[in-house]
């Protein structure tokens, strides 16, 4: 998985300020780590939320790094928004065990998997925008993709990727509007 802070231009036109590119190896374990990308420990539960955060919180007028981190113990703090979220499958996710009957993701907080983007279809290249209104967090929390696979397991996965786009933004930047 890679985060990757968008430009200002890019965050000017399209109202988003994060890329989340999350690939086959994220999701089935195998991933391997280089300067920019930390994988998942292990394979994915199908149906169990992995968090996607920076590894840094967001914080007023700083750039979070590319870094990122799989694990739970890591959480974005209280007072932020998270908005726009649009989802691209750059290429469809395939299995070495056979045909997928299906295979859903979505993108939540622990009080709902949907909050941020319902159920998009990784089997199609194609774009999703949500239809969430934009979310702001009220305490600490974690920003959790929910990948859930029928037909084959996750760990069986041997191809595809998708880029995730949104913006995450703290409120605080509020207090310095005088």
């Amino acid at each position: 998985m890679k985060i990757i802070p968008l430009p200002l231009e890019t965050q000017a036109r399209l109202n988003v300020n994060t890329k989340i590119i999350l690939d086959f190896t994220d999701l089935n374990g195998t991933g391997l780590a280089n300067a920019n990308n930390v994988p998942f420990s292990a394979a994915w539960t199908s149906g169990t939320g992995q968090s996607i955060e920076p590894i840094t919180p967001v914080a007023t007028n700083v750039n979070y790094p590319t870094a990122l981190t799989g694990g739970t113990t890591n959480t974005l703090p209280a007072g932020i928004r998270i908005s726009n979220m649009i989802a691209n499958v750059v290429t469809a996710f395939t299995s070495s065990g056979g045909a997928i009957t299906s295979l859903g993701l979505t993108i939540g907080d622990a009080g709902s998997a949907t909050r941020f983007l319902q159920s998009i279809d990784c089997k199609t290249v194609a774009y999703t925008q949500t239809t969430s209104a934009s979310y702001l967090e009220n305490a600490a929390f974690n920003m959790l993709a929910t990948a859930t696979i029928v037909g084959q397991t996750i760990a069986s996965l041997n191809a595809g990727q998708i880029e995730i786009y949104c913006n995450i933004e703290p409120i605080s930047d509020l207090a310095l509007v005088k």
